[in-house]
């Protein structure tokens, strides 16, 4: 019965992975959230019009199944792999599918950048800086990066294609440095910046400065 009704118009909310053994007779999905954690997301390679999917407080999912999920363009990552002695979700899988857009959000979410060497994403949002890894790897190509909360130190400058970024201050003394790297960068948006911070001149580049808010007094 279920299999009739159109779910194009909802966003479809899973809470138990297990609910995804039969997705494949709801065809019509295209935007999902799994919520807990997932064994297997092999199911899912059977909705043809899965375009967003979010994965929100899973622990052990392997992501290999989704590079069979040819219809997939957004994937959003919140609060994975966060609990003590979980490996960090690998990216790797994700080189297969036509991912325009990849959010990794929730800073205890644990993932190994490494494996999106070779990406291509027209959107990244990175909200946590990953352990060890200080940097984006080399090979990666975005158009437009977004690097906040606990991400806003890792680096940039072997990012390949990059148009526009948007950064957290932090006051980064070697700013220019990354961004002379980066031919393409046309537009840099800093966020939280202290007030009366001096923002140094990036030639070529248009920077937005959002300033911090000051802290309400009573």
């Amino acid at each position: 019965m279920l299999s009739e009704i159109d779910f194009s118009r909802f966003d479809v909310e899973l809470q138990n992975g297990r609910r995804i053994d039969h997705v494949d007779h709801l065809k019509s999905i295209v935007t999902l959230t799994l919520r807990n954690s997932v064994f297997d997301l092999t199911p899912l390679t059977a909705l043809p019009d899965l375009r967003r999917l979010t994965l929100r407080d899973n622990d052990m999912t392997s992501l290999r199944p989704l590079s069979g999920a040819r219809s997939l363009r957004v994937l959003v990552l919140d609060r994975c792999a966060r609990n003590a002695g979980a490996l960090p979700v690998d990216l790797t899988p994700l080189r297969e599918p036509r991912l325009s857009r990849l959010v990794i959000a929730g800073i205890t979410t644990r993932a190994d950048l490494a494996g999106l060497s070779g990406v291509r994403l027209d959107s990244l949002r990175l909200e946590s800086r990953p352990r060890d890894q200080a940097r984006l790897p080399a090979g990666l190509r975005i158009r437009h990066l977004s690097l906040v909360s606990g991400a806003r130190r890792v680096r940039f400058d072997e990012v390949d294609d990059l148009r526009s970024v948007v950064l957290d201050w932090s006051a980064e003394a070697d700013l220019p440095a990354m961004t002379a790297t980066l031919p393409n960068l046309r537009r840099l948006v800093l966020r939280q910046v202290p007030p009366g911070t001096s923002v140094p001149a990036l030639p070529g580049i248009r920077t937005t400065v959002r300033p911090a808010r000051r802290p309400t007094t009573d």
